[in-house]
């Protein structure tokens, strides 16, 4: 079996990671749920919006690779 060397994340990338991009992309259009959960701060999202918005996003933002 083989496995993805993750260390330092799964994609090349210059600065922060992309995915973590996409996520604080996502939270700043309004559609996830937050609040807390106990006392640590959540994030509820629908996961097939996500999607969506993050192929959206890559295909707008990672076109030119």
């Amino acid at each position: 079996m083989t496995c993805l060397d993750d260390s330092n994340g799964i994609v090349d990338h210059d600065g922060e990671d992309e995915f973590l991009t996409i996520l604080r992309a996502y939270l700043a259009t309004g559609r996830a749920s937050t609040g807390l959960v106990g006392a640590a701060a959540s994030e509820l999202l629908d996961g097939p919006d996500l999607v969506d918005f993050a192929v959206a996003w890559m295909a707008e933002h990672l076109a030119e690779r």
